[in-house]
């Protein structure tokens, strides 16, 4: 899996506009850990791949090169994992993601009057 899957991992990487070290913040990794696996030099855990494949929006088999991968993801959602908060807006439970819906409805309000 080295080297192919090292290939693939660059190619989306660099598809969606992500840096290494911001792939490696989103893994929670250091960068050279996504420069090794990159090159083949190691490998994720499957738990890893797994993580991988949800911010590519992929599967872990895509991913590995055993099928072609998803090229779908919105604007908003790699604007979300760059800024490091997919994972974070993921994990708010329902009424902590209506308050901050609620908070960027109110900032977008607040904008809008201040054009006008």
């Amino acid at each position: 899996m080295h080297k192919e899957f090292g290939k693939k991992l660059k190619e989306l990487r660099e598809k969606f506009g992500l840096f290494q070290s911001d792939l490696a913040k989103e893994m929670e990794v250091a960068q050279n850990t996504i420069s090794n696996w990159e090159k083949g030099k190691s490998e994720p855990s499957i738990e890893q791949i797994i993580k991988l494949a949800e911010i590519f929006n992929t599967t872990p088999n895509e991913l590995q090169g055993f099928e072609n991968p998803k090229n779908n993801i919105s604007e908003l959602e790699r604007r979300l994992i760059k800024a490091g908060l997919k994972d974070k807006i993921n994990k708010l439970t329902e009424e902590q993601f209506n308050i901050l819906i609620s908070l960027v409805d109110n900032f977008l309000i607040a904008n809008d009057n201040k054009k006008n």
